[in-house]
């Protein structure tokens, strides 16, 4: 993404996406200065998670349906869980939640694995 260019810092961002049979990892990259950046992912409504007592929350689960559930892990970031909205369709908005990932480093890196 080369939308920022236009600015003092001239910050370039970009997103590397990996995939493998267990897991997708997913990697957030600035070049220049930045003050404040967030990368968010949003869960579907329902999903329930779980979040360790530690601090900072580098790690947690998403519960599926049928017992199943996904662990995640980042790294360069101390991410939080938010309530958000979603939006299926104009006008309708159903609660969920969001782990919104600002980042303290210019690179981030998010991961997501199964069984």
């Amino acid at each position: 993404h080369t939308g920022y260019l236009r600015l003092h810092r001239k910050q370039i961002h970009w997103r590397e996406w990996r995939l493998s049979d267990t897991e997708l990892c997913v990697v957030d990259h600035i070049t220049g200065g930045f003050e404040d950046a967030v990368s968010r992912l949003h869960l579907f409504p329902g999903l329930g998670t779980s979040l360790p007592k530690s601090t900072p929350l580098k790690e947690g689960r998403i519960e599926l349906a049928k017992g199943r559930a996904l662990t995640w892990s980042v790294e360069g970031t101390a991410p939080i869980l938010q309530t958000t909205t979603y939006h299926p369709e104009f006008g309708v908005a159903i609660p969920n939640h969001c782990l919104s990932m600002r980042l303290a480093e210019p690179r981030c890196t998010f991961r997501l694995a199964w069984m």
